[in-house]
Order: structure tokens, then sequence, then C-alpha cells
């Protein structure tokens, strides 16, 4: 009798290490330099909403499909800057959630797009209401210039950093100190061209060198 339950505890033991031994193999794993958590590039960010793949600040301004003389920029020939994120299930975006602020001024969200669809002032287009985690959303601020002109050439090289921030009255939530990539006057990045572990954070020349 006494052999039977050594041998039913052996085997219960037996029992225990086997379901064990892959975990253990699991977490070794987790910190080996070939898994993909360690392998991917760290060129996003996360913020409220999402995560952001691409900040830029441009001279160019983008296009629009549909304009009003009474809702214009509050600045006259502004800079752009623009930034590319994707939104996490269940959140939405409009041109009223977000304002940057910058060296010299704060400035509001001025427009957002799905994609590469041109900007609109459209009161339709205010408001993405119904956005897919799956797509690039964009929002368009306009700064003053000299965010642009005070940064070191050449701008291939250059990053600025502006804080991202709640456009609502007493938020409690902290900024979000975003690098923004300088592009001169050349056009913003095609959202067709963001790759999956995005562009956050990197110069337009580390940029160009990827492609």
């Amino acid at each position: 009798m006494m052999t039977f339950r050594k041998f039913l505890t052996t085997l219960f033991s037996a029992l225990i290490l086997c379901s064990v031994l892959p975990l253990t193999a699991q977490q070794i794993g987790a910190a080996s330099p070939l898994t993909p958590e360690v392998k991917k590039a760290d060129a996003t960010a996360t913020f409220r909403a999402g995560t952001i793949y691409s900040a830029e600040i441009s001279s160019v301004k983008p296009d629009f499909e549909e304009e009003s003389p009474y809702d214009i920029p509050a600045i006259s020939n502004p800079a752009w800057v623009e930034i590319i994120v994707k939104l996490d299930n269940g959140r939405s975006i409009s041109r009223f959630d977000y304002v940057l602020k910058g060296t010299n001024g704060s400035y509001p969200c001025f427009a957002v797009a799905e994609g590469n669809s041109p900007y609109s002032v459209n009161q339709d287009k205010w408001i993405i209401r119904k956005p897919s985690s799956l797509k690039y959303y964009r929002m368009l601020f306009p700064v003053q210039s000299s965010e642009l002109t005070i940064l070191p050439r050449p701008y291939e090289t250059a990053i600025t950093t502006m804080n991202l921030q709640l456009n609502y009255f007493k938020s409690n939530l902290a900024p979000l100190p975003l690098k923004i990539r300088a592009r001169g006057d050349r056009k913003f990045s095609s959202v067709s061209r963001i790759p999956a572990t995005g562009l956050y954070g990197l110069t337009d020349k580390q940029v160009d060198a990827m492609r």
C-alpha cells in the first residue's frame, strides 16, 4: 500500500513539473533578443486616445478639399504640424480635443482627416466618430512660423519638442512632450509610407535612410 502511495506521489510531482516547465521556458524566452518585444523599433508613442506614429512640422500647407473665409487659422502665414495616429477601440477624435504648446505660443488643432484624405473645415469633418483601430488618422495644427525657423539647420537632422495637451478646461492630465520632425519646405510624409513600427522621434535624415 505504501509503495502504491509513493508511486502516486511521484506521478503527481512529475505532472506538476511538466506543467511548470513550459511557463519557465516562456519566461526565459521573453528576455531573449529574438522575441518581437525586443526587436520592435521604438518609433511610436502612446497618448490618451491611442498611438502616435509620426509628428512633423513643415512650412508647406497640406491639401484642403474645403475651406472657408470664416474658418481660418488665427495665425497668418503659419507653419504646420501634423500628427499621425491610430486610435484605440472605443476612442474618437475631433479638432476640439487637443492643443500644442510650443516655444512661442499655444496652438489648438485646426482639422482632422482619415488616411491620406484632404483636410476640410466642413462641419461634417470636424469629428471622426467611428474610427477603425486599423486606420491612420491625422491631426493638423497651424503654429507660428518661428517654431520652425528657430530650429538649427540642416532641417534634415532637426527635432523640436512641443507639449500635446487635452484642450479641456483645467485638464488634470499631464501634457505629453512630443518629438516633432522638421521637414522645412518639404511636404508632410504620406500616410502610405508610415511603417507598422512608426516614424515617431526620427529625424528626416533617418527616415530617408529607411526608404
